[in-house]
Order: structure tokens, then sequence, then C-alpha cells
């Protein structure tokens, strides 16, 4: 809804509590930056459930958006809703905009992009691309020349030649069994 949440008094302890997000440490509830804990399967660990201070993507379900992931930061989790404060988002005064959002539309920061992931990646395979400020899922459709792919995002029939920096792997969160793989 993008309504902000203004009530500044008191921090609690406790997982439903407020919490300003300048006193949350950044490593809180994520995974090593080394992306150590890769099993055999190539699996990388990650959080079984979403809580206060984390850092999170969230899925829109705006008209659109569908297939983007977008950072923010978990201010309060209350049953089966958080409230989280957009990284690039923000209101009318300008500022990060906090919002209630479903859980289901949240999953921990994926892990950081193996080195050389795309030299093993196949015509057809599901990727990310960063673009808009957020991660949206696409499909790789050919290598081009200087290290270039054309991707396409299949939902809305757009192709786009991009740079290797621009994309990740296509993240799947293993809630069940707290692990990240692609």
């Amino acid at each position: 809804d993008g309504g902000g949440e203004d009530d500044d008094e008191g921090e609690e302890d406790d997982d439903g509590g407020d919490v300003d997000v300048a006193d949350v440490d950044d490593e809180q509830g994520e995974m090593d930056e080394d992306a150590e804990g890769a099993d055999s399967s190539g699996a990388i660990a990650a959080a079984k459930r979403i809580q206060k201070g984390m850092i999170v993507e969230y899925a829109s379900a705006s008209e659109g958006e569908q297939g983007s992931f977008y950072r923010g930061q978990v201010l309060r989790v209350d049953g089966a809703r958080a409230t989280i404060r957009h990284e690039t988002l923000t209101n009318d005064e300008g500022e990060p905009a906090d919002e209630t959002v479903p859980l289901k539309l949240l999953r921990p920061r994926p892990p950081p992009t193996p080195p050389n992931f795309l030299d093993a990646a196949k015509r057809g395979q599901s990727l990310e691309l960063h673009y808009m400020n957020g991660w949206w899922e696409v499909c790789l459709r050919k290598r081009l020349a200087n290290g270039r792919f054309k991707v396409e995002a299949t939902r809305y029939s757009a192709i786009h030649d991009v740079d290797a920096e621009q994309l990740r792997p296509a993240w799947q969160w293993d809630q069940a069994n707290g692990l990240y793989t692609f």
C-alpha cells in the first residue's frame, strides 16, 4: 500500500516489535557473503523464516511488476504479514517507503552471484536481470559478442541486450530446508 508507519516511539525486542533500521546490524539474519556452505548439489544455506531486521526481497504483485523482486528490510513481523522498509521505493516526502505485505511475498536476500556462473548457462535458462531498481525474471536467449547476453522477460515479451554484471541466477528459496538453489 506504500503507506508509512510513523510509530517511532520505543523499540521492542520481540519478533513483532518496531525496530529503528539505523540500529540494525546489516548482517542480522543474512547469509555469509562468501556464499560458503554450499552443499554438493550447489544449494546454499539460507534462513528458514523471515525475521525482524532481516534484509529481504519483496516479490511485487503490482500490475506490470509481476516477476520482479525489490530489496527492503523487515521492520516488524505480525502473523502472516510483515512491515518492510523499501530500499528504493519512496513515500511522498522522498523517504524510504514502509509497506505491510504478506510474508509469502518475501524471501531472504539471495546469496552473492557465483563467479562465472554464466559460463555454464544454457539457452532457455531462467535468470534474473537487474532492471528498474529490481531483479526481474528473464530467460537466456543468446550469447552476444563482448560478454553481452540477449535475455527475454517472457511475461512481458520484452527483449534486452545486457552485460553479464546485470544478470544473476534465478534463485529459488526452499524455505522448509533453509536453502537457495538455482
